[in-house]
């Protein structure tokens, strides 16, 4: 048993035993809530850092759909532009092929109708005199607007922009000074709608007017189109003129504005594949042939500018009386010819009559020292299929009643029979 004494000395070392397992216990509870504290510092850290990846990764997410909702419009919007670009090379390939006018407003009209989309289109061509412009071709039109529609230049929307030369959107026309776009406004047709207007220049030419409306889209970039398809066209019917025009000198006697030979034997072809191709219903084909009369004797007496003045009078004469189906030749010297189509040898006999008659009646200079006092022509007629089996035989047969009209005492016009081939063989 411990005594008081013992008790006594080790008292301090207890009490400092006690305060040191005390220290221990404060130091590992005050590590403990320090560690506890830590780790929800730590933890709530690892929840904001995974709360800022969770909203990069959507932000990303939501970026990259952007990104790709782009990429889709632009690859869109490429796909139609591409699309534009090749329809408007296939639109100058197709114009720089055509060889008529008549034919490129068509295209024109086309064109605007699936490279921008137009829900309404008209084209104006100017007219002969130039003061107006006239409705050629339109789609879309509401039905108030007449057909047969013109427009002076310089008036209403179209009118103006033909005058101005330059393409113009509604916007622009709303830049113009008031006094003008109240002209602009009351020389409109109601029914005619305008949001962009171009028109087709070649050099100082009026060539026509494009005027669209109802377009999913009017911005400078269809102006821009609008202005290259207006150029396009423009080149085209210059080029289609030129064409024309070389074509004619080819096709034309240049001293009667007749067919010349060449040209009539084509046409000729042409025909005679026809009635090949209906020759079950009934086609039929005349000829007229004419000669002028003691034609040598007046170039002889007068000269040959006298006697060019004769051809190209006789060659005005036969244009002027003989539709727009004939076809009027000079088939060589003084001789000329005519295919009258869908006619009978009586038909073709009066027209050729009319003309003889006409020629006797026309006063030409120095005619009073031909003959009879009168500078005349004559003629000779046949059809088919009445006095031929086939157009060559037929125009042959014509051959023969002009030279039996000749020795009947000339001025005269003689049809075919079918004893003339031993006469004029004779």
């Amino acid at each position: 048993m411990m005594s008081m004494g013992q008790f006594s000395n080790l008292l301090p070392i207890l009490v400092f035993l006690g305060l040191a397992l005390l220290v221990t216990i404060t130091l590992a509870v005050t590590t403990y809530r320090k560690s506890a504290v830590e780790r929800a510092l730590a933890k709530a850290k690892i929840q904001a850092v995974q709360a800022r990846i969770k909203k990069i990764e959507a932000d990303s997410r939501e970026r990259v759909r952007a990104i790709s909702d782009n990429v889709e419009s632009l690859e869109s919007e490429i796909s139609h532009k591409t699309a534009q670009l090749t329809l408007m090379q296939d639109l100058a390939r197709d114009l720089g092929s055509l060889e008529s006018r008549e034919m490129i407003p068509k295209r024109l009209m086309s064109a605007v109708e699936k490279i921008l989309d137009a829900g309404e289109a008209s084209f104006f061509l100017p007219t002969a005199d130039g003061k107006k412009l006239k409705l050629h071709l339109a789609y879309g039109l509401p039905a108030e607007v007449p057909r047969d529609l013109t427009i002076n230049m310089g008036e209403g929307f179209i009118g103006y922009t033909a005058v101005k030369r330059v393409i113009m959107a509604r916007k622009d026309f709303e830049k113009e000074s008031n006094i003008v776009r109240e002209r602009i406004e009351e020389t409109t047709h109601s029914g005619l709608i305008t949001e962009i207007c171009a028109p087709l220049y070649f050099r100082d030419e009026l060539m026509g007017v494009l005027n669209l409306s109802r377009l999913n889209v009017c911005t400078e970039l269809e102006k821009v189109i609008l202005r290259t398809i207006a150029s396009i066209g423009a080149m085209a019917m210059e080029n289609a003129k030129l064409f024309e025009k070389t074509q004619h000198l080819a096709d034309t006697d240049g001293l009667t504005q007749l067919f010349n030979k060449r040209k009539f034997k084509e046409l000729l072809e042409i025909e005679a594949s026809r009635i090949t191709r209906y020759k079950d219903i009934g086609h039929m084909l005349s000829f007229i042939m004419f000669d002028i009369d003691h034609f040598k004797s007046y170039n002889d007496q007068h000269g040959h500018p006298a006697g060019d003045e004769v051809l190209r009078r006789i060659g005005q004469l036969l244009r002027e009386n003989t539709r727009q189906i004939d076809i009027p030749a000079r088939y060589g010297g003084e001789e000329f010819i005519i295919i009258v189509p869908h006619v009978n040898k009586e038909g073709a006999y009066r027209l050729a009559e009319r003309i003889r008659f006409l020629v006797e009646r026309e006063k030409f200079p120095g005619e009073e020292t031909q003959p009879g006092g009168k500078l005349t022509i004559s003629g000779g007629v046949a059809s088919y299929p009445e006095d031929a089996n086939d157009t060559e035989t037929a125009l042959e047969s014509a051959d023969k009643a002009l030279y039996a009209a000749k020795r009947a005492g000339k001025n005269r016009v003689v049809a075919f029979r079918t004893d003339m081939a031993a006469v004029t063989q004779s």
